[in-house]
């Protein structure tokens, strides 16, 4: 198992035509983000001979936090609506603690993430991970990046702002490296002769990044330990269970829906995302009345009516708590049937 499980919130932050991701997108893009950092993952067999024996596993997940500060339950996934056309998310007021919680904002704009600081520093409400809501919506490794920034990591090139340069990232078993701006040169070798740059590392730009290096889990691992700086308040037994990683709770699932609506000549497309909070869902299934096909189990359908007719769309979400609710078999008397 791993050896540090960060408590985590997803923030996605929607409105007007930004569609939210779903929750089930949620919990998938998570799953692979902790793929990623375990090096657990299938693809984990591309890596290239040179640096199969360097794979690093971090021994870190991120788990969903099933309480907030206050103590009331939660899925660890909350939808935050805008008015898009005058507003900005509000991610300052709908960040948890962040020396408590991992916290996750998914919204228009670039991906980034802050790196640790030491626990003398002032409280820092802006501690936190941002992702775009495109890179979210398309899954991917752009998380494992950030999460990699947020344990201390560098990007393989160094410290400069974007690729093109020769640099160290102070890292031992990675390469000098100018770094990828969105290709795969597996045969990168520009910074020293005949030294195969780590095109793969997720802390490059590349679009085939597939692993971490020892060193680098190493050094995420040292973070996580060292009890100077802030990440190490997160694993404490007492955060643990104050944010329901060791005790999780359970509540009533709450769902909901968001649709973008596109207007044709002859049609209206119509776009829907489905939003679960309170208790994760393990499934989804529309209902499009009169609709062709009739029923949904994509996490992000879409579907197209006339104009001039009005549908209603029914968001069923069954949640893992159908299961968790106690259930006996009692026995039944065999009834006889007269004859």
């Amino acid at each position: 198992g791993p050896q540090f499980v960060v408590p985590t919130v997803v923030h996605v932050h929607f409105g007007g035509d930004l569609l939210p991701i779903g929750a089930l997108q949620v919990q998938a893009w998570l799953a692979q983000c902790n793929e990623d950092l375990r090096a657990l993952g299938p693809q984990i067999a591309e890596v290239v001979p040179e640096f199969q024996d360097l794979i690093g596993d971090a021994g870190i997940e991120l788990r969903l936090a099933t309480r907030d500060e206050d103590g009331n339950c939660m899925s660890g996934i909350r939808y935050h609506y805008y008015d898009i056309g005058t507003e900005q998310p509000a991610i300052l007021q709908n960040t948890l603690n962040t020396r408590g919680y991992l916290n996750i904002h998914v919204r228009a704009g670039n991906s980034f993430a802050t790196y640790p600081g030491p626990v003398t520093n002032p409280y820092d409400p802006y501690d936190v991970i941002m992702i775009s809501s495109g890179q979210a919506s398309l899954g991917g490794h752009t998380l494992a990046h950030e999460v990699g920034h947020w344990f201390g990591l560098y990007h393989v090139w160094g410290t400069a702002p974007t690729t093109g340069a020769c640099g160290d990232d102070y890292i031992a078993d990675t390469p000098i490296t100018a770094g990828s701006q969105l290709d795969c040169n597996l045969d990168q070798a520009e910074c020293a002769a005949g030294v195969v740059e780590n095109v793969q590392n997720f802390m490059d730009y590349s679009n085939c990044r597939l692993m971490f290096t020892q060193g680098q889990a190493a050094h995420m691992q040292s973070v996580a330990n060292d009890a100077s700086l802030v990440r190490n308040i997160l694993f404490t037994e007492a955060n643990l269970l104050a944010t329901g990683i060791t005790d999780p709770s359970s509540c009533p699932i709450t769902a909901g829906m968001h649709y973008r609506a596109t207007v044709g000549c002859g049609a209206t497309t119509l776009s829907f995302r489905a939003m679960a909070e309170h208790a994760l869902a393990d499934s989804v299934r529309w209902t499009f009345a009169g609709g062709a096909p009739a029923t949904s189990t994509d996490f992000a359908p879409w579907h197209v009516v006339p104009s001039d007719d009005k549908k209603k769309a029914r968001l069923n979400l069954i949640s893992h708590l159908l299961s968790s609710i106690p259930y006996k078999k009692l026995p039944r008397e065999k009834i006889e049937l007269p004859k």
